[in-house]
């Protein structure tokens, strides 16, 4: 059978690289003027010699340049920008020039504000942008979290994020995310978290700090040990499931005392013991594998090898997470948080995720049988 082309001709594939040629042209020009504009107006604010006016209005002046920057990014994509060059010009032309007094500078702020107002209506992608959500693509330049667009981050995109987030954690370069008031009443009406993280209750594993995220960002699940039993796990289909993010990280950290506790055979009382004994088959496959660490020693390696436990347990005891990652939807990674650096050492899928996956959608299979 003849193969139909659907490829476009030579004629219109170079009209439309003269069409994107034209509008980035444009959107040049006006990246241009208005930068021009602000430089004069950075020149005559110091006329006013007011210091929290003149802070407000540089604050302002530096969001409406990120503003534009995005823009200019978002046409480089080949983003068509016709109406929104026009709306710019005559956003920028709109700009005052500064008054010789107090007031006049209150006044140009407000302005401006009204500017990137405007830019946000013409640009809907711009305001999500700012705050730091991947737009089609893996990078987080901007360096805040944001979970607030209809489509969402996909698991790679939501692991690069909290990875972004835990390096400027660990270097002491936090920019403490999605805090504000405007955030609080945002996520009142309801969550969209791009991530899930079950880690443990640790005083000094606290995940939204771990990860520089905000309000409303990651759905944490914190018990001690981090362990999967019947409410965590439950708890757990809840964030992957219903509120469908896309990844879920099994957190565990160096020192963990519950596991500390069963590898060293210290005593415990009250409920400790059934909340500890998912960890006992962790420690038993950390001394099997080896022979030659007892008591304190093995704490390091038991502690990797129960974070391998939880993902186990989890795979199969619950068929809803395992039929998400046979589906594709959801990627289950394990992670180690060391407390005297703060990083999190990555460590990937269970090693025999494939097996365990399998043998969680044959129980699932057998249990829709059973029941019908």
């Amino acid at each position: 059978m003849e193969r139909t082309s659907s490829e476009p001709s030579q004629f219109a594939v170079t009209a439309e690289r003269r069409e994107h040629e034209t509008e980035s042209n444009k959107v040049q020009k006006t990246k241009f003027l208005t930068s021009f504009v602000l430089v004069g107006l950075l020149l005559l604010a110091p006329i006013v010699t007011y210091g929290q006016s003149y802070d407000k209005l540089l604050k302002a002046i530096a969001k409406l340049d990120s503003t534009l920057k995005i823009m200019v990014d978002k046409q480089q994509a080949k983003q068509p920008a016709t109406q929104q060059i026009a709306d710019v010009e005559g956003a920028a032309a709109a700009i005052p020039k500064p008054a010789g007094d107090k007031t006049g500078v209150h006044e140009l702020a407000s302005n401006l504000e009204n500017t990137v107002s405007q830019l946000h209506g013409v640009v809907p992608e711009a305001k999500e942008a700012e705050k730091g959500l991947p737009q089609n693509t893996t990078s987080t330049e901007h360096g805040k979290i944001a979970s607030t667009v209809s489509a969402g981050p996909t698991a790679d995109q939501a692991s690069l994020m909290l990875k972004d987030g835990n390096q400027r954690f660990a270097t002491h370069q936090m920019k403490f995310p999605n805090v504000s008031r405007e955030r609080m009443q945002e996520v009142a009406a309801g969550q969209k978290p791009f991530a899930s993280v079950l880690s443990c209750s640790d005083s000094r594993v606290p995940v939204e700090y771990i990860f520089d995220a905000g309000l409303g960002d990651i759905f944490v699940v914190r018990v001690a040990g981090n362990v999967a039993d019947v409410d965590e796990i439950g708890t757990i289909e809840y964030g992957v499931g219903h509120l469908k993010t896309p990844l879920l990280v099994v957190m565990g950290h160096s020192g963990c005392g519950a596991v500390t506790a069963v590898a060293t055979g210290a005593e415990v009382g009250g409920s400790i013991p059934q909340l500890v004994d998912n960890i006992i088959p962790a420690v038993k496959k950390a001394e099997k594998m080896h022979p030659d660490l007892h008591g304190k020693d093995l704490v390091p390696e038991a502690i990797k090898a129960n974070i391998w436990q939880s993902i186990e347990d989890l795979y199969q005891h619950s068929p809803e997470v395992s039929e998400l990652v046979h589906s594709g939807f959801l990627k289950v990674t394990g992670a180690l948080y060391h407390l005297d650096d703060g990083h999190v050492e990555w460590l990937g899928p269970h090693p025999n995720q494939r097996e365990l996956v399998a043998e969680g959608m044959q129980h699932f299979g057998q249990s829709s049988e059973h029941n019908r």
